[in-house]
């Protein structure tokens, strides 16, 4: 896997979304992405003994490389249970992105769906392979987490396609200027009383 040639595959992709953009809109994104407006996402997926990791890792390349800070619960130890150390994680962060891929991972997002400060800013991705599964049953009809821009392929996943890429970094530049955009009006808001 040439870890480069794939960021860089992918970079072209989001770069792609953003060239029928006005000037001034493109720099006010990149004065976002610059700014002290760092969003920190809580990236949950195949662990470290899943054969995905590597992709998971370039993942959270893929973002640091947009100016988002990506933590994985597993890069930290604490002296609570896991359960109780990834709750605590996910309150603090600004965005929570689970690759439904794996069974824990799967549980993780059913779990968080419960979680009512954890809703706004919780994104689950599914593979369309396990479209039919009951995780994403359960998020689609229950929780209504899923919806089609949720889905990417596994397979295509695994050839490293920007596919889920491009997804997770529009999701995260929409969260992240939405964070902007309400961090503004509350200072407004404190220049007029």
């Amino acid at each position: 896997m040439d870890k480069e040639k794939i960021l860089h595959t992918w970079s072209e992709e989001i770069e792609k979304d953003f060239q029928h953009m006005h000037p001034k809109v493109l720099e006010k994104r990149r004065q976002i992405k610059e700014g002290a407006n760092q969003l920190t996402i809580w990236l949950g997926g195949p662990g470290r003994d899943h054969d995905l990791f590597p992709l998971r890792e370039l993942l959270k390349e893929f973002l640091a490389k947009e100016g988002f800070e990506v933590i994985f619960s597993e890069d930290y130890q604490g002296g609570a249970d896991l359960a109780s150390k990834e709750i605590e994680e996910i309150e603090a962060l600004d965005m929570v992105i689970i690759l439904s891929i794996t069974a824990g991972a799967s549980a993780e997002a059913i779990e968080f769906a419960h979680l009512p400060d954890v809703r706004p800013k919780l994104w689950v991705y599914v593979p369309i392979e396990y479209k039919n599964g009951y995780v994403c049953r359960s998020l689609f009809g229950r929780h209504r987490f899923i919806a089609e821009d949720s889905f990417f392929s596994l397979g295509s996943f695994r050839n490293c396609d920007p596919e889920l890429a491009v997804k997770l970094m529009r999701r995260a530049i929409v969260q992240r200027n939405s964070l902007y955009r309400k961090e503004k009006l509350r200072n407004c808001e404190d220049c007029f009383q």
